[in-house]
């Protein structure tokens, strides 16, 4: 592997990272479950397995919460073409308004 290609696929882990925290800050939870394998799972605590289960839990968040993910320290690892392991921090804001 070039050092082109280690750089490119770092840089598109790192876009997923950033695209994560865009697509449920902005509500677009089609492009949020877009980001998973059809069979993936998200586990935040309470684990979601598929793209179904992933979609209709987003579509359960409250319309009232508004919130912002702020992706910093991205780390990726590519020890080959086939794999790459990445860590972030994210520091999260939210707010709910009162209808």
């Amino acid at each position: 592997m070039t050092e082109i290609e280690k750089q490119s696929i770092e840089r598109a882990c790192e876009q997923l990272q950033y695209a994560y925290a865009r697509f449920i800050d902005f509500r677009d939870y089609e492009g949020f479950t877009g980001l998973f394998t059809p069979d993936g799972v998200l586990d935040t605590g309470l684990e979601l397995k598929g793209r179904e289960a992933i979609f209709s839990s987003c579509q359960k968040r409250s319309s009232g919460l508004r919130s912002r993910h702020v992706i910093t320290n991205s780390f990726i690892d590519v020890p080959g073409k086939d794999l790459a392991r990445g860590i972030c921090y994210l520091s999260l804001y939210r707010l709910s308004l009162i209808h």
